[in-house]
């Protein structure tokens, strides 16, 4: 890999980190098993692995959102050489 393509890998990571943290849990799901509270969720007639899939894809987008703009403006401001750089082709994303 070439110094601009590397710069923007790192650039790319550090906006879309949010997607893939692992160590961000869900302290709801925690607390109601805590509690016991999560027999009320049971006994709801939901799919509850889709209820509380649908939760946590949604919070983890709106953390992408809130931490990728502000990211990527960022990288886009920097000076040359360590500035994000665009695809030169949208097929080839090269």
């Amino acid at each position: 890999m070439n110094y601009s393509s590397i710069v923007t890998y790192i650039w790319l990571k550090e906006a879309l980190l949010a997607l893939c943290n692992t160590w961000a849990a869900d302290n709801d799901l925690f607390a109601m098993i805590t509690n016991g509270d999560i027999t009320y969720e049971l006994c709801r007639p939901v799919s509850i692995y889709s209820m509380w899939f649908s939760r946590t894809i949604g919070a983890r987008i709106a953390e992408a959102i809130m931490r990728c703009i502000p990211v990527l403006l960022c990288a886009f401001l920097m000076p040359k050489a360590y500035r994000i750089s665009l695809p030169v082709n949208g097929v080839t994303l090269k």
